[in-house]
This record gives C-alpha cells, sequence and structure tokens, in this order.
C-alpha cells in the first residue's frame, strides 16, 4: 500500500495592491468625499452662514435642520469663533461654495458612479480652486483657533482636497 500524505495545502501569496492601483477604490472613496460634501458640507453646515446672520438672535429657518445649527454653533464657539463672527470674506466664500462647488459635487457624485472621463479635468480645476479657498481662511493665526486650523490642515491633505 503506497504511502499518502495529506500535506496541509499551501497558501498563495496574496498580492498586494497598492490603493493608487485600485482604480474602483480610488472612485468609491471619492464618491463617498462628494456625497458628505454635498450632504452636509455644502448645504447644511456652509448655508447656516447664509440664512442666519446673527447666530446669538435669530429663529431657526426651514433648512438646515436645527439639530445641525445647534451643533455648528456649539462648534463655532468652542473651536471656529471666526466663523461665529461671520466676516463678508467667509460669507463670500459660502455663497461660492453654494452656487458652484455644490453642483460640482453632483456632477462629480454622477461622474464618478459611471465612470465618466469629463470629469477629470474639471476635478483638477476644483482641487486647484479648494485648496486655494481653504488656504485663505487656515492661514489666520490666533489664539484658540489652532483645532480648526489643525482640522483644515489635515482636510487638505486628503487624496481630494
Amino acid at each position: 500500500m503506497p504511502y499518502t500524505s495529506e500535506a496541509p495545502p499551501i497558501a498563495a501569496a496574496r498580492e498586494v495592491i497598492p490603493f493608487r492601483e485600485r482604480k474602483q477604490d480610488i472612485a468609491i472613496a471619492l464618491w463617498i468625499f462628494f456625497l458628505v460634501n454635498v450632504i452636509f458640507v455644502t448645504y447644511q453646515a456652509d448655508i447656516e452662514q447664509l440664512v442666519i446672520r446673527d447666530p446669538d438672535n435669530f429663529t431657526y429657518p426651514i433648512w438646515p435642520p436645527a439639530y445641525m445649527i445647534d451643533f455648528l454653533h456649539w462648534y463655532f464657539a468652542n473651536y471656529d469663533p471666526l466663523l461665529y463672527e461671520r466676516p463678508i470674506w467667509y460669507t463670500t466664500i459660502v455663497g461660492i461654495d453654494q452656487v458652484v462647488y455644490g453642483p460640482f459635487y453632483i456632477a462629480a457624485l454622477y461622474a464618478f458612479w459611471k465612470g465618466k472621463e469629463w470629469i477629470r479635468n474639471w476635478s483638477i480645476i476644483w482641487a486647484s480652486v479648494m485648496l486655494a479657498t481653504v488656504t485663505s481662511f487656515s492661514v489666520r493665526r490666533s489664539p484658540g483657533r489652532s483645532r480648526a486650523i489643525t482640522c483644515r490642515w489635515c482636510w487638505q491633505r486628503t487624496p481630494a482636497g
């Protein structure tokens, strides 16, 4: 009777694929990034700057939701008092966000979901403008604002930012 051994199967070596080569994963990450921006940032957090002129004296508008306004006012008071002051230059940036960036995020969601190539150049333009915009209010230096600067610094280093 011949001797047969039942050796455990040899595990196949797993190929490590760098993130930059996993095109589908990159598209999903960007899609989630744009979805969060269009739902929470542009049309909830940023629009609050336009619909509430005085955060100390206001009535809750129809949009954004009251819970978002309460959270934003808490955040501004504790981490980013400049946004509580409503400077005109920041209100202008928020206006641009509503008119330009919001529609871009919606177009980007569609393009990344469908794999459309036409979004590439628009994404480069968007990233360049966003880098300049975010840098313009990230470099301000004053006591108590270091946490907000750190948050924005990290945001600028995301793959899409």
